[in-house]
């Protein structure tokens, strides 16, 4: 007879653990990532403009419960039966950009939103309920979930998650502070579902749809001749099986001092959008990052600073098998990825280049504006198709990685600016801003400009 030591896990375990690390919102979309995943096996024409228009999904909060609700065509009951509530599936459908990856995210997404839980899905052919209890967890030896057959409950085909028993963390996050919670919900169901909401899919929030944020850099769609303009840095490439688009420019022109003064008293500056946002099959998984994950303080490339809130970029990864891109468990990004380690040197090399214009164009405020004369606020999208193939050269030699190199306007080297600074008694000072803009308290820097123009003035006369 042989002993053996037992090695069966407890669900104790997987449920502490697979919601641990995860916030609510994270949770939520988790849920709303499998409603993507069906409209992609529903939908047979992804390349039209609008592949997703028709479909929706609802978020809500009432009456104790939290419910998420959608016409994405279901869950197949074969599926259901063998896999779609395993905790961890090994499957995954090669043949489309899904975003599922370890099998765990609806199942954690409901542990971490409450004790009990009821799906109801329908197909075109059948529909099914599925009842998770709260004395669940409790049984180590039972880990099925009873799948009963029911009569088609939906007008259309889709699926619908009711939590309730909600965790006390929970309550208090989505009740006694709702406004706020919803509120910063839709801004960021807004800014990481754009790509989806733009192609037609339709998501709201406690009845109330999302307007998406759309991804823009400044873009001249006329240009023709790119030299000496503001342009993009622009990077393609395929590797492994991965494609990678990357982009990064400017969103405006570089913020004057007073309106850095300014930003420092603002809750939320201008600069949330500029950084780094990052996309993995469509969905966003960082967005506006300023911190060394996006290169930014690393290998000569300056830390942010709000004098760099008009740089933005973004890197698009799309690959049929989600295991290949560069994200976590909990869909964050993997710095440690091969790829995007790869990916990120050239993400430093753009950023650089936005940096060294910022800082070149510092002492000449007053010019720069006539830079962005004809340039429009532009999709990333939009603005990758229309810079030509030519303009591309290859990177490290290799075919399937091109990169477009911008050649931003220099200031004049024949005519540089240079800073003239001294000091004054402050009561002086006023003396002067009361005699020539009648304001004792016009700023010291005005008063000091006016100075020196009157006088130049008078020279050329």
């Amino acid at each position: 007879m042989t002993d053996t030591a037992t090695v069966f896990p407890t669900k104790q375990f997987f449920v502490g653990m697979l919601t641990r690390d995860i916030e609510l919102s994270d949770a939520i979309f988790d849920l709303l990532d499998n409603c993507v995943d069906g409209l992609l096996r529903t939908v047979t024409h992804l390349k039209s403009k609008n592949p997703y228009q028709g479909f929706w999904a609802s978020i809500n909060f009432k009456e104790g419960k939290f419910t998420i609700s959608d016409n994405c065509g279901g869950i197949p009951i074969e599926r259901a039966e063998k896999d779609a509530f395993a905790m961890g599936n090994p499957k995954h459908e090669n043949h489309l950009p899904t975003l599922g990856m370890y099998g765990i995210g609806m199942k954690r997404a409901i542990f971490k939103l409450g004790r009990s839980a009821r799906v109801i899905s329908q197909t075109s052919e059948a529909a099914f309920e599925v009842n998770l209890s709260k004395y669940w967890p409790d049984n180590d030896k039972d880990w099925n979930l009873l799948l009963t057959p029911i009569n088609k409950p939906f007008e259309q085909a889709g699926t619908l998650i009711e939590v309730d028993e909600l965790h006390e963390a929970v309550t208090r996050e989505a009740f006694e502070i709702q406004e706020l919670f919803l509120d910063e919900l839709r801004r960021l169901i807004a800014s990481h579902y754009t790509n989806f909401i733009a192609k037609g899919f339709k998501i709201m929030v406690a009845g109330k749809p999302i307007e998406r944020k759309p991804l823009t850099l400044l873009f001249n769609p006329r240009l023709k001749k790119p030299s000496q303009k503001i342009m993009p840095y622009i990077y393609k490439g395929e590797i492994n099986g991965v494609k990678v688009k990357l982009i990064v420019g400017l969103l405006g022109p570089t913020p004057t001092d007073d309106e850095l003064e300014e930003e420092l008293d603002l809750p939320r500056n201008r600069g949330e959008e500029a950084g780094w946002t990052i996309i993995c099959n469509d969905r966003v998984v960082v967005y506006g990052d300023k911190t060394p994950l996006s290169g930014w303080g690393e290998e000569n490339v300056p830390c942010y600073h709000s004098q760099f809130s008009a740089i933005s970029g973004v890197v698009e990864f799309e690959s049929l098998d989600s295991m290949k891109l560069p994200l976590t468990t909990t869909k964050g990004l993997n710095p440690s990825s091969d790829i995007y380690r790869l990916v990120k040197s050239m993400m430093r090399e753009g950023t650089r280049i936005f940096t060294n214009f910022t800082n070149k164009w510092k002492a000449y405020r007053e010019e720069e504006p006539a830079l962005y004369k004809k340039l429009q606020k532009t999709e990333i999208g939009k603005i990758i198709s229309k810079i030509p193939e030519s303009d591309f050269i290859l990177v490290r030699g290799h075919q399937w990685e091109k990169k477009s190199l911008p050649d931003l306007p220099k200031p004049n080297p024949e005519n540089p600016k240079r800073q003239v600074k001294f000091a004054a008694m402050q009561l002086e000072i006023r003396r002067l801003a009361e005699f020539l803009f009648e304001d004792k308290e016009t700023p010291e820097s005005e008063v000091g400009i006016e100075c020196f123009n009157r006088v130049l003035r008078e020279i050329k006369q």
